[in-house]
């Protein structure tokens, strides 16, 4: 059963974030309807968002996705508002969760506070699943590249206290060829895409091997005609 829990217990104490010249967020809840075979979420940003689609098919017949990206920073009062509605959404047997890029900016100590006050309130608004924490991805940008891994230190400190799994993303694609696999200094190109979901994939099938056993069997990823940019496959 859902606790009754107020986000703006959680907010951050301060913030010096921001806004960004352009905000945005993306929410896509794949089978919303579907309330038996188990179901991941997953919370990042625009590299969530990017592999979205490909985590989905890797997935197919074992678990739906729900997905949340935003460029939101932990730090951004709003943050935890928005959050809420997606931890309502759907009833989850996994959460990934991911935040850093959007706080290159910020300074560290603000974010560290901010980043453990939303895994706080993640807990206590769904105290029965396991979260697994994402390390952030490099850049093809040696200076930013260097912040995200000062993030990324931060991050297994906080899993390694709260005892918390962490997928890391940050070293397969690290050892890449950035002109090859990257599309811009942030964004990868598919192939370096599809090997973040064969990733993810990999751990969620095996957190959630015992559910997938147990399930019926009969996932199918249902279809939309009325998608944001058309048909929805």
């Amino acid at each position: 059963m859902e606790s009754r829990v107020d986000y703006r217990d959680y907010l951050p104490q301060n913030s010096t974030r921001e806004r960004e010249n352009v905000e945005w967020v993306q929410f896509y809840s794949f089978n919303a309807a579907d309330e038996n075979a188990p179901r991941v979420l997953s919370i990042g940003d625009s590299i969530c968002c990017q592999y979205q689609d490909f985590l989905r098919e890797k997935l197919g017949t074992k678990v739906n996705l729900t997905s949340w990206g935003t460029c939101k920073c932990v730090t951004d009062p709003v943050y935890l508002k928005e959050l809420e509605h997606v931890l309502e959404f759907n009833r989850y047997d996994l959460i990934l969760f991911n935040n850093g890029l959007h706080s290159l900016v910020t300074p560290p100590e603000e974010w560290e506070k901010a980043y453990g006050r939303t895994l706080d309130f993640i807990v206590a608004k769904l105290p029965a699943v396991p979260v697994m924490l994402l390390l952030c991805t490099p850049l093809d940008n040696e200076e930013k590249t260097e912040i995200a891994k000062k993030l990324n230190e931060i991050t297994l400190l906080t899993a390694e206290k709260r005892n918390l799994p962490v997928v890391d993303l940050f070293t397969p694609m690290d050892k890449l060829d950035r002109e090859k696999y990257w599309s811009d200094e942030y964004h990868f190109r598919e192939p370096a895409k599809i090997m973040q979901a064969e990733i993810l994939a990999s751990h969620v099938e095996k957190c959630l091997q015992e559910k997938i056993a147990a399930s019926d069997g009969k996932l199918f990823q249902k279809s939309s005609d009325t998608g944001p940019f058309g048909r929805i496959l």
